[in-house]
């Protein structure tokens, strides 16, 4: 993808019409110019976490098992779309300019669907656990060197949380 390669700054209609083996005019009838094409590339990577993250809670299983399947889908397109480029990273910023509403609401659809996983499964402050869970997983994502690691980092972050919250309390 000319974005992850070049990010937005770098890339230019020419750039991805040929990626996309399609004429420059062809283009243009999708897109009205390089933000645009931006955005909804930025778009389809949110509408793929939203959508592997339901797809994954509504699987069977304990509730470690789904958000354990829903966090390791979800961090998976971060951890790989992140290492496509050093410039990838913009693709993926929640507070950057163009981008920035669509991840938002992306990470307010996935915290939502988590915290009613974790609520279902009678965790306390379920909300305030599922953003707790977003903001680690990014954080592994983001940190580990390999996708085995990540793997490792996450399934250690949600059965280590969860497990302990369920944990009979004293």
């Amino acid at each position: 993808m000319v974005f992850t390669r070049d990010g937005l700054r770098g890339a230019n209609m020419e750039r991805i019409a040929t990626e996309a083996g399609v004429s420059r005019a062809t283009l243009y009838t999708y897109f009205a110019d390089k933000e645009d094409a931006f955005v909804q590339a930025s778009q389809h990577i949110a509408d793929q976490l939203i959508a592997v993250v339901d797809f994954a809670l509504d699987s069977a299983g304990t509730v470690v098992d789904r958000l354990r399947q829903a966090m390791l889908a979800m961090l998976e397109i971060v951890w790989r779309t992140a290492r496509a480029s050093p410039l990838a990273a913009e693709l993926l910023d929640s507070r950057e300019r163009l981008t920035g509403p669509i991840f938002a609401a992306a990470e307010r659809h996935i915290v939502a669907a988590l915290a009613g996983a974790l609520q279902r499964a009678g965790i306390e402050d379920a909300n305030a656990t599922a953003y707790v869970l977003l903001l680690s997983g990014k954080g592994i994502a983001y940190a580990a060197p390999d996708m085995h690691s990540m793997q490792r980092g996450v399934t250690l972050l949600v059965e280590g949380l969860i497990r302990g919250m369920q944990a009979p309390r004293d």
